[in-house]
Order: C-alpha cells, then structure tokens, then sequence
C-alpha cells in the first residue's frame, strides 16, 4: 500500500559553474545552479512463482486395488470334479470368468464354462456351463483373501448327465477358497466346491450328481 503512493526516486544533479568573460581575482563571479530531475525506475521484487507438485501417477494408467468397488477382473479357470459315492464319476472344467465388486471385497461373477463328463455306465457327453456365482472376500489383504461363494447355473451337454436323465441340467453350487497376489496385479485364486446337477424336475426323469469340486485359475484387472 505504501509503495504505490511514493514518487518515483529522483537523483538530484547539481550543475554549474559557468564563468561571464575572463574574471579577475576580485570580480565577482556569476554562479548559476540548475536542478535536474531524473526519473529512476523502481525495482520490484517478483513474487515467487508457485511450483505445483506434479502427480507421479497418471490418472488413466491406475489400477484399482484387488476388490475395490466398482473394479472389474477378468479370470481364466480350470478344475476337476469328482462324485461323492461313485468316485469313477468324474468331469473336467475349463472357461473363461468375469468378476464385478458391487461394493468394497465383494463380488457377481459370471461364468462361462466347457466341461467333459467321464460316465462309466453310460455314455461320455460334453457341453457348455454358464454360472453366476456370488463372491464374499470374507478376509481380504494386500496379498491374499480367504472367500466363500454362492451361486448356480445352467448347463447343456451332448449326452444325459448323469446317466437317466437329461442333457439340460441346473448347476448350484458353494464353496470357499483362497487368492494370493502374484506381482503385476495378477492374482491366484484357487477352491473348492459342492457341485450339484439336476434338472429340477422339469423332465419325466431326475436323477442328480453331487461332486467335490476343486478349481484354480488366474485373475488379471482390466
């Protein structure tokens, strides 16, 4: 405030001395003085310019942690199944999954799936398995959870699974497992299962199959 009502500095230049004609020691001796004003520029300090801070991470290239809300992964899983009493009752499982966490360390997961049912007394069928699993990382780390899971499905094969029934089936099923962290945002996840089929009675006939089911697979977010 006070800067702004000062008068620019002024040097002060004293000048003269001019002598009329040839003096002698006692004549008197015209002396002239002339003021002269010059105008100095005022320095003003400049006010230091503010650094920002810049954000080592890029937006666009973060990754959600493992079970934030909102996230996405893609997984890629494969497993073996084999049934409770007759043990020679086995398939084979491997497909392609996608997990959604509608809120912090809980997840839909839809799951698309091949299998191949090794049938003793009947004959071997293929097929296809579409499932929606419901997913609770019950206790959830940086580099590993413990979950439990929940869900059901439907399946069409190219033969009667289990032998007597039906090629189109429904498949509920509920286990827990586990996931750690393997670098690079890829995690490993492995389980186990109860896995049931039966066609709920919507066929003359309804013979299930209920299989211990153990899986593992990789999980990548994207």
């Amino acid at each position: 405030m006070i800067r702004a009502f000062l008068i620019p500095a002024c040097a002060l230049t004293v000048s003269t001395v001019s002598l009329a004609g040839a003096a002698e020691p006692n004549e008197g001796v015209a002396k002239t003085v002339s003021l002269e004003f010059k105008a100095m520029p005022i320095v003003t300090p400049e006010a230091p310019q503010q650094v920002m801070p810049e954000d080592d991470a890029d937006p666009a290239t973060l990754v959600a942690r493992f079970g934030e809300q909102g996230s996405w992964r893609w997984n890629v899983q494969g497993g073996f199944g084999a049934e409770f009493e007759e043990t020679d009752k086995r398939f084979g499982l491997g497909g392609l999954s996608f997990s959604y966490f509608i809120v912090d360390d809980f997840s839909i997961d839809f799951e698309f799936n091949g299998l191949y049912f090794d049938q003793p007394a009947a004959e071997n069928a293929g097929g296809f398995n579409f499932n929606l699993v419901l997913r609770s990382h019950i206790l959830a780390h940086d580099d590993w959870s413990l979950f439990v899971d929940v869900g059901g499905g439907v399946m069409e094969t190219s033969d009667a699974v289990p032998a007597g029934g039906s090629s189109f089936n429904f498949t509920p099923q509920a286990g827990l497992g586990l996931t750690f962290d393997i670098g690079d945002e890829a995690r490993l996840f492995t389980g186990v299962r109860w896995h049931h089929i039966s066609n709920g009675r919507t066929f003359d006939t309804n013979p299930s199959q209920d299989s211990l089911y153990v899986y593992a697979g990789l999980s990548f977010p994207f």
